[in-house]
């Protein structure tokens, strides 16, 4: 069922689900989930790999903004809205914490992305002029896209496969010393770092309009 996130109690009734106000702003759901989607606008969206299978979401509200929540076919689905409006829209965001292996989708188009923690699962990711990060990423199988922003990724285990792409942005992108498929595309400057090696391995796939892309082993 499709429910606004935040409502007065007389709509809580009417759509059968309970009040989530401003002053209670962190949610849990209770999962397991197939997946975990998130949209917003202008606003961050920030997934953390936790522990269990509930999904603990804290709105970051900004003006009168609001979300709306969507648990059906074993999707949670999160969208950030300008009050009263069922399309992504105005500067709310999200700080999700979710299972280490959970499927992820995050869409945004002038927000950031950022995927933090031992991350496991696949992860799918665009924003049109936001910037990407991945910090202490793990095993995840991961295909991104920034329009302008840049991207970062600091990956503690080898990633299982890594499609990322930018417009014009630099990307950064540091990985476990080890051998690797590479697919690296720009007309811009191309560095590898010491340590990283061509070879039957998970492939990498770096991609970029114009911006430079730098790979190094961390």
């Amino acid at each position: 069922m499709r429910r606004l996130a935040t409502v007065t109690p007389c709509l809580a009734l009417l759509w059968g689900c309970a009040p989530k106000t401003v002053d209670d702003p962190i949610v849990t759901f209770s999962g397991p989930y197939e997946q975990v989607s998130a949209a917003a606008a202008d606003g961050r969206i920030e997934f953390t790999a936790g522990s269990g299978s509930d999904v603990v979401v804290e709105f970051l509200r900004g003006g009168g903004d609001d979300y709306l929540t969507d648990e059906s076919d074993g999707v949670l689905r999160l969208t950030a809205v300008c009050f009263g409006e069922e399309e992504p829209g105005c500067n709310g965001g999200f700080l999700i914490t979710v299972p280490a292996d959970q499927r992820l989708d995050a869409q945004s188009t002038g927000g950031n992305l950022d995927f933090l923690g031992e991350l496991t699962g696949t992860v799918t990711g665009s924003a049109a002029s936001g910037e990407i990060t991945f910090e202490g990423g793990g095993a995840v199988d991961a295909t991104v896209s920034t329009g302008t922003g840049a991207l970062t990724a600091d990956f503690v285990t080898a990633p299982r496969a890594l499609s990322f792409d930018t417009g014009a942005s630099a990307m950064a992108v540091a990985i476990p010393a080890g051998r690797y498929t590479l697919d690296l595309d720009t007309t811009g400057t191309v560095t590898v770092g010491e340590g990283i090696e061509e070879g039957n391995g998970p492939t990498i796939r770096l991609h970029s309009g114009t911006g430079a892309i730098d790979l190094t082993a961390n």
